[in-house]
């Protein structure tokens, strides 16, 4: 009687019986979905295709500007952004929020005349993040007014300090002193008696109430030997290059048309000493740092083009170039034979001197020069093929080829005119395309690790307290630290020892959008990271600290101490692991395994205690026939 209903039904419908086979199946599919949700757990997953995935604004749909700075301003150890407006007068700090998984705007600040860059850092010492805001001067195009922007209780002190002018060459941060203080280097312009490297030194310290924060060092400045003009634009970085986990300085040159480069190696209480200099190619690009090659040693990278348009900017027939910084190679096992220890360096040995950094991503502009779109280049050996059309040797160096699968978001996308990459939530990625904003979540499953980690400037051990004791007490999270570097050691699953070296926020200059912390790569593995070497920029004799059996995928915060003689055991460590989505379960499970064993060693014990009873009894009942 129902098989008869339902194939009325079906003929009504025009449905076949395979038709209305599958349709009961689909149906049935859906309840048992449905009924799985209902008593699943866990939440679902916010994004769940293997792929890059448009996420939309996240919140900042109505921003008209740009991203131009990246910190965490109100130490919750989420990203934040500040954006920056059309007319380039308007700031606002977009703090992140976990819940809601969007951006909400936060403090804003208006000047009277254009910002050219913004950037954030912790410069009174106090475990805050400040802003400090480099403007055009109205008295000249070829000078920069800087002005500096106190952070408090998540907005900004009215107080607002001037600084000293710079050439339009901008200044980039670094800790020239070794006290951990953000100081500036840059090129003082003739109003201040002359011109040339000027160090923009830090002298405040975190509880004065009265006095500047900067005074200007030009003949005393920390340079044994004459530093180059620098280019405008430039690529100033801060960077360790010689392996000492300590920061060294680079220097972007130009003399008549030709642009070339200077290394100054850091030498603590001596200064700094220059160490190489070298040319550049004709019309050279931005100059970026990374380990392309994972040997534990910071490269080159930069593009070259045939032609650029005065105009535009575009360039036309370019390509990226690497110089490779090569040093001996870590050795492939710890306990090396005496002859072949001359030619590689053991692991704690590298300050004698696929974690692969992507290129992620460059925006190319199409043949009839109508649209601008990211794309990804994926970094990987170089082959055969590849040293026939250019210098690529296989033995050590990296090719790259351009992702053309699951990256549909970036496709859509015409009009880009910048990229960055930014951990959103904890869990990893976003871009921003002209005056709007867009965001990518990276989605891919790898079955590689990554470790994320950041120095902080070592305000405070722990917890700040405020000179205000009616303030709440905080952490100092949002202190944004440039100079700090990292080295690792790891072993793959094939038991090969390799290393690689990742900066902190090396470059500050023209809105680079650099994270506040170290976000790297590890490649396949099935063990802890072997070593993690970090450090500072200090002047002591123990600027680093060395990390054993760090658990990949995981958060490492470390803070350097105050004190100039203080040593490794003074550092405060903390490791945050990532939430995993599997974590209720494992611990679901090891609480059943606990409650298992619990039950089996309670029931031997009782079964123990019963024996035991019994053999204590047959003893009472025991007649001694050798006392009869």
């Amino acid at each position: 009687m129902l098989s008869d209903a339902n194939a009325e039904w079906s003929a009504k419908l025009g449905l076949k019986s395979g038709e209305r086979t599958r349709r009961y199946a689909l149906i049935l599919d859906d309840l048992v979905v449905k009924a799985v949700e209902a008593i699943w757990p866990l939440p679902p997953k916010r994004f769940s295709t293997n792929a890059l995935i448009g996420a939309g604004s996240l919140g900042l749909d109505k921003l008209q500007g740009r991203i131009a700075a990246l910190g965490d301003f109100d130490g919750d150890q989420f990203l934040d952004v500040v954006s920056l407006s059309d007319d380039q007068r308007t700031l606002t700090v977009h703090l992140w929020n976990h819940e809601a998984f969007e951006y909400r705007s936060g403090s804003r600040l208006s000047l009277q005349r254009k910002i050219i860059n913004v950037v954030p850092g912790d410069f009174n010492g106090d475990g805050r993040l400040d802003l400090l805001l480099m403007t055009e001067s109205p008295s000249s195009r070829n000078l920069l007014d800087m002005f500096l922007y106190l952070g408090v209780n998540g907005g900004f002190d009215n107080n607002v300090y001037t600084l000293p002018s710079s050439t339009s060459a901008q200044p980039v941060l670094l800790d020239a002193s070794g006290q951990m203080k953000i100081d500036l280097l840059g090129v003082m312009p003739d109003l201040y008696g002359g011109s040339g490297l000027t160090l923009w030194n830090n002298t405040r310290a975190a509880k004065d109430s009265e006095g500047n924060f900067f005074h200007l060092l030009v003949a005393d400045a920390p340079f044994d030997g004459r530093a180059c003009d620098i280019s405008n634009p430039h690529s100033n970085a801060v960077i360790d290059f010689d392996g000492d986990c300590l920061a060294d300085v680079f220097l972007m040159c130009v003399s008549g048309n030709q642009k070339w480069f200077q290394i100054w190696t850091n030498h603590k209480e001596q200064g700094f000493k220059l160490a190489r200099s070298g040319s550049f190619p004709p019309n050279v690009g931005p100059v970026s740092f990374a380990d392309m090659n994972r040997d534990g040693t910071i490269d080159m990278v930069f593009p070259t083009c045939s032609s650029i348009s005065s105009s535009s900017g575009i360039g036309t027939n370019c390509r990226i170039n690497i110089v490779y910084n090569k040093q001996k190679p870590l050795c492939s096992s710890s306990n090396p034979s005496t002859g072949s220890r001359k030619n590689c360096r053991l692991p704690d040995e590298l300050f004698t001197l696929d974690g692969f950094p992507d290129l992620i991503p460059i925006v190319v502009r199409n043949d009839k020069g109508s649209s601008h779109t990211p794309e990804i280049l994926i970094s990987r050996p170089c082959t055969s093929k590849d040293a026939s059309q250019g210098p690529c040797p296989a033995k050590y160096g990296r090719a790259f080829s351009a992702m053309v699968n699951d990256v549909d978001p970036l496709a859509t996308i015409s009009d880009a005119r910048g990229v960055a990459l930014l951990d959103l939530d904890e869990d990893r990625t976003g871009s921003q395309t002209g005056s709007r904003v867009t965001f990518v979540q990276n989605n891919f499953f790898h079955d590689a690790f990554f470790l994320k980690a950041i120095v902080l400037s070592g305000a405070c051990d722990g917890w700040c307290i405020p000179n205000n004791l009616s303030e709440p007490k905080y952490q100092p999270f949002g202190a944004s630290y440039s100079g700090p570097s990292y080295k690792y050691t790891i072993l793959d699953t094939s038991g090969r020892r390799s290393a690689a070296q990742v900066c902190q926020l090396p470059q500050t200059s023209y809105q680079a959008l650099h994270t506040p912390y170290a976000f790297f790569g590890l490649g396949r593995t099935n063990n802890y990271v072997e070593n993690l070497f970090v450090g500072s920029t200090k002047h002591q004799p123990m600027h680093y600290i060395n990390m054993e059996g760090v658990i990949p995928n995981s958060k490492v915060v470390i803070i350097p101490p105050h004190g100039a003689n203080d040593g490794p055991g003074d550092w405060h460590k903390k490791l945050y692991l990532r939430p995993g989505d599997w974590i209720p379960w494992v611990t679901l499970t090891v609480v059943l395994t606990m409650i298992v064993l619990a039950v089996i060693v309670l029931v031997l014990h009782l079964n123990e205690k019963r024996e035991d009873e019994i053999e204590r009894r047959r003893r009472l009942h025991h007649i001694n026939f050798d006392a009869l």
